[in-house]
């Protein structure tokens, strides 16, 4: 390039060109050598912009796209399709719903396959409308994140009524079991009575009460049940009936008082919940309690 710029400065001084000439060969050459002639081999910004992105950045772009666009329109399908179901399932049970769960069905069935094809759409028009590949690729990061955080909270959302919905069937399955030890202890209190009355002297052996029979389905994950007079013990289901701490929590009947907390058993420490049935029978009360494992 010196050597040009030389030939034009020398051609100037012998009066060959005029300086206004002289400019425009400067300002020529400067964009000669901007575009590069067609033999050289260095790789400049120019040359990459005409060139365009590589295959492999390309190939990754595409691959990125397809992802969220299939993504985007599966999500945009299946929330319209398996929300409806799932509220009504959940309004017929009575189930408490969360916070999330109400903002989510909350919100118009249309809105959210419009929202989600809209986002197909943008991003796949971005392709054929952006050129620089990091922009691209920054724009695909961000719609995967978004598509991610959109199924966590689909998920945590329908995954919480879920769960309130096994502990109301737990309650229900145990407030019953709990009601019909109460009907069998009516039986077993005034069995008690007439034996403490025969024999004022000698101790009371407690009865061997059935588990298979309180849950007769097998729903109920069952642990000990004990039927009391006052503190006596008067049937049970082991020989050391399992003591529970915890709070009382809301049950589905207002004769059951349920207590959610954890008890030992062989040496491990388990959720639960307990179910505590007070009764009379013959001018005595007693209490019918069930103790049901949550842990799986």
């Amino acid at each position: 390039m010196s050597e040009e710029l030389e030939r034009i400065e020398k051609m100037l001084a012998e009066g060959k060109v005029t300086p206004e000439e002289a400019e425009r060969l400067r300002k020529a050459l400067s964009d000669s050598l901007e575009r590069e002639p067609e033999g050289s081999q260095e790789e400049t910004p120019s040359r990459r912009k005409r060139r365009g992105p590589g295959p492999v950045v390309r190939v990754l772009g595409w691959v990125m796209t397809l992802v969220v666009c299939a993504g985007a329109v599966c999500l945009g399908l299946f929330v319209p399709f398996v929300l409806p179901k799932l509220t009504q399932m959940f309004m017929e049970m009575d189930v408490q719903l969360p916070a999330m769960t109400r903002l989510l069905i909350s919100v118009p069935l249309p809105v959210y396959p419009l929202l989600f094809i809209v986002l197909a759409i943008f991003v796949f028009a971005k392709e054929l409308v952006l050129w620089e590949r990091m922009n691209t690729l920054l724009i695909n990061l961000g719609a995967l994140l978004l598509l991610a955080a959109s199924l966590f909270v689909l998920v945590v959302s329908l995954y919480m009524p879920m769960r309130n919905l096994v502990q109301h069937l737990e309650k229900s399955r145990g407030s019953e079991a709990a009601l019909l030890l109460a009907e069998d202890g009516r039986a077993l209190l005034d069995e008690y009575q007439q034996f403490i009355g025969e024999n004022p002297n000698r101790p009371w052996k407690p009865k061997k009460l059935d588990l298979a029979k309180l849950n007769s389905n097998g729903q109920l994950r069952l642990l000990d049940a004990v039927v009391l007079s006052d503190q006596t013990l008067i049937a049970s289901a082991s020989e050391r009936p399992l003591s529970l701490s915890g709070r009382v929590v809301p049950g589905p009947d207002p004769g059951v008082e349920v207590l959610r907390g954890s008890c030992i058993v062989n040496g491990r420490k388990l959720n639960c919940l307990q179910y505590k049935v007070p009764f009379q029978q013959g001018g005595r009360r007693g209490v019918a309690r069930i103790v049901v494992r949550l842990d799986p």
